[in-house]
Formats: structure tokens, sequence, C-alpha cells
């Protein structure tokens, strides 16, 4: 019983000095208004209602709940259950009061695209064992939260958007032609930034 309260409070403690050293390690001097995680800047995050969502996430973790977080939509601040790129259970915070935090599309990170085979595209090659299909650079299904809320239009920023692949031909219900081409999408870079 003993060690089962030590362990626990070791975790505690372990927790909360973790939580107090990535608090002072990530943010720079109070008021400075550079955005430093999910559109928040350090003002935000050290006042009291950024103050406040944090600690409850604190509690949360060590509960073994899902923890909530800050998310700040310009000088909107949010509370939070991040669930990959979603936000969920979100608890109004209010306005910050202090420096100027709308943010614009420009300075929202660039997000990795999506390349996604056209079916239509589909070609068989002489052997039809073999064929090639056109892939297409795509916005990931799910925008990030600050993207939406800002109403930023994803823009695909790859040197060219399509890249023909080759993969195996599974043969379709007429001679010659695929159903199907089972091959791997393109290993260029396929990122989206946003705009207005």
């Amino acid at each position: 019983m003993t060690w089962h309260v030590n362990a626990t409070i070791r975790r505690s403690v372990l927790l909360s000095a973790f939580f107090i050293a990535s608090s002072a390690i990530a943010l720079p001097a109070f008021g400075d208004d550079k955005k430093v995680s999910q559109g928040c800047t350090a003002a935000q995050i050290r006042s009291p209602e950024g103050t406040r969502c944090i600690e409850k996430g604190e509690r949360e973790l060590l509960a073994n709940k899902p923890a909530h977080s800050l998310l700040c939509l310009g000088s909107d601040l949010q509370c939070c259950i991040r669930e990959g790129n979603s936000f969920t259970h979100c608890e109004d915070l209010g306005r910050h009061a202090g420096p100027e935090t709308d943010i614009t599309c420009a300075d929202m990170k660039p997000e990795k695209g999506v390349w996604t085979p056209d079916p239509k595209s589909i070609r068989a090659n002489a052997d039809r064992k073999t064929c090639s299909q056109v892939y297409t650079c795509n916005p990931p299904p799910e925008l990030p939260p600050v993207a939406k809320a800002v109403n930023c239009k994803p823009v695909v920023s790859v040197s060219h958007k399509q890249v023909t692949q080759n993969g195996t031909c599974v043969p379709g219900s007429s001679p010659g032609t695929c159903s199907s081409c089972l091959g791997n999408p393109p290993n260029d870079p396929c990122t989206v930034t946003f705009t207005k």
C-alpha cells in the first residue's frame, strides 16, 4: 500500500516537474506576441484563461483522462480536447485582452498534403501485367481548426501537382484493361499552404 501511494506521488511530482520545465523552456518572455503553440502567443498561454485551461489539462493527465489544451483562434481562447487534427469538447474562454493576436492565413504552418490516385487515369502497359496511374496532390481531408476558423483556403504547394506512377495491373472485365493499378504514392513532397 505504501509503495502504491509513493509511486502515485512520485508520478505526480514528475508530471508537475515536466509541465513546469516545458513551460519554462518553450515560452519566451511574458508579453511576447509571437505565436508559440496551436495559434496561441506566450501572453495568451500565460493569461488567467490560458493558465486555467493548462492546469485543467494537467489534472486530467494525472487522472488518466483525455486532457484539454489551449486553442487560440485569433484573440479568442478555447479549451479543447485534441483528437488528431480535430478539437472537441471546446469551452469558450472569451477574448484575451492584450496585444493584437489575429491570425492571418500566411501565419499558418504548411500542412502535409495527400497524394490521391485518379482511377480514370489507369493505363495498362503492353505486357498486360503492369500499368500506370496518375496521382494528384490534394489538401488533407481534415484541415486544422484554426484554418477553418479564419476561412483560409488550402493551396497545393508542389512543383508539379500530378505524378504518373507505375504499378501492378489487376485485370479488368475486358481484355487488356486493368480494374486497378496497385502501386505506391509518389515520394515527391506534397504540401499545402493557406491563403484567403
